[in-house]
């Protein structure tokens, strides 16, 4: 794919998340027009924390929840297949993910009872356009958007031409995942890393005077370090950090 390494590059962040001791996995919607890749974007990666899933409801996931202790973020490659189910089974589905992906999960009663003992869960899944605009005030009204990440992107012209030159000359390629490694060996309790107030201060004029956003934008500088093989924050995170944000809104801005 062309020019989509910055955006590769924020799925990979959400995803090394699970790696940090002590923080919340985090989610992330990658918005963008049908046939953008999104969906090769978001599956760039595998690992054993990591599961995907093309079709899910209420009762599946709480069943491959309690099957597998160690799932920690779900991909489901295009969300407009939850959006299209009848409305009850995506409400269902769709008020589970919003407790796992913040608070936790605890216990869940009915046929399914279970005490998950607030396991918490990411979310990294994609949207059209159009989809998020049938559903926004929805999702706004319980809170399920301003859970995740949200991310982006669209192609200039010129990049249009590059992808369609690009096509012509190569072959059928089948795409591989790449391992989710980091640097740093991984610990069962995951890996301690920290940020200072200099550093995490420098991305409030960034986060639109949003409390949420600024909490997700201070994970993602823990992540960038790990991924450079660090457990402190330094100034080099902060500035590749602030020039993701560009994307991590719905200005859809041009590749």
């Amino acid at each position: 794919m062309i020019k989509v390494e910055k955006i590769k590059k924020i799925v990979k962040l959400c995803l090394v998340s699970t790696k940090i001791k002590n923080m919340k996995p985090l989610s992330l919607l990658v918005v963008a027009k049908a046939g953008s890749g999104k969906t090769e974007l978001i599956m760039s990666y595998e690992d054993k924390s990591l599961d995907f899933i093309t079709d899910l409801n209420y009762s599946s996931l709480i069943e491959k929840l309690k099957d597998n202790k160690g799932i920690k973020s779900i991909i489901i490659p295009d969300f407009i297949k939850i959006t299209h189910k009848k409305s009850s089974t995506s409400k269902n589905l769709i008020s589970l993910l919003n407790s796992a992906t913040e608070e936790g999960l605890f216990n869940v009663e009915g046929y399914y009872k279970h005490n998950f003992k607030g396991r918490q869960l990411g979310l990294i899944t994609s949207i059209t356009n159009g989809t998020l605009g049938q559903v926004k005030q929805e999702w706004g009204n319980i809170g399920f958007l301003d859970r995740m990440i949200i991310c982006s992107y669209s192609y200039s012209k010129k990049t249009i031409k590059e992808i369609l030159k690009s096509i012509c000359e190569e072959g059928e390629k089948k795409v591989k995942r790449e391992k989710l490694n980091i640097p740093i060996k991984n610990k069962k309790s995951g890996i301690e890393v920290t940020s200072e107030y200099k550093f995490n201060f420098q991305l409030i004029d960034f986060a639109k005077d949003n409390p949420r956003a600024l909490k997700n934008m201070k994970r993602l500088l823990r992540c960038n370090a790990l991924i450079n093989g660090r457990t402190k924050v330094n100034q080099n995170d902060v500035d590749e950090i602030k020039d993701l944000s560009k994307f991590l809104n719905l200005k859809r801005t041009e590749l």
